[in-house]
């Protein structure tokens, strides 16, 4: 099980807003959904994800790695200068079924920065070890 998708389907996001991408570069096992922005878990497991988000000149963004609307890792971008770019990466144990999202919880619309090539703005996971 693996996915990682690009491209968030929207350049401004407000607080709890979950951040849907639209270009699916793998999805082994079908297990993220690209109309809602979520994954979810076919079994039970340890898995990794990674969220890369990039910002405008002069914008700011908090955002969320979320488990059913709990939160794993939170991090904010902000940049006065030129794009700016911010990579999170979270661990934990998931039940089958058990989903995760990235989510915008700033109380102020957002920038997304989107450009095709080096810079981009990416959500991925992948199963390391199946549990019982």
């Amino acid at each position: 099980m693996a996915f990682r998708v690009e491209d968030p389907t929207e350049d401004k996001y407000t607080s709890d807003s979950v951040m849907k991408f639209s270009n699916v570069l793998l999805n082994v096992g079908d297990s993220y959904d690209s109309t809602t922005g979520v994954f979810t878990a076919p079994v039970a497991g340890l898995y990794q994800f990674t969220a890369q988000l990039c910002v405008n000149k002069g914008q700011n963004i908090y955002y969320e790695i979320t488990k059913n609307d709990s939160v794993l890792y939170r991090s904010r971008i902000y940049q006065s200068g030129s794009v700016q770019c911010c990579n999170s990466e979270t661990v934990d144990v998931l039940s089958k079924g058990e989903t995760v999202s990235v989510r915008a919880t700033s109380g102020q619309t957002a920038n997304i920065h989107k450009s095709k090539g080096v810079i981009s703005n990416m959500f991925s996971g992948f199963l390391l070890q199946e549990t019982e």
